[in-house]
């Protein structure tokens, strides 16, 4: 498991858009429920998720896997944060 770092640009396993760390949560080694913010943008909406840390590679790391079509599976979505229903 990477430990990331606000700043860090990530993707899910699974595929979709690059996302940024926000806040990467919980303690370095992890630890249940441990959980890392993001933002991305969904065309020009700003989107944040909160995503478990496995879930998570560097986008270089990605570039063998199949992109799934939602990024926001798995997702704690907090779009009232951002000022937005």
């Amino acid at each position: 498991m990477a430990n990331w770092k606000p700043g860090d640009v990530v993707v899910l396993k699974s595929g979709g858009p690059p996302m940024t760390v926000a806040e990467p949560g919980g303690n370095p080694g992890g630890h249940p429920g441990h959980r890392v913010r993001c933002l991305w943008f969904a065309e020009s909406r700003l989107e944040r998720g909160e995503f478990p840390p496995e879930t998570l590679v560097a986008p270089n790391e990605d570039a063998e896997r199949e992109p799934a079509s939602h990024a926001s599976n798995g997702a704690r979505r907090n779009e009232h944060a951002n000022g937005h229903d």
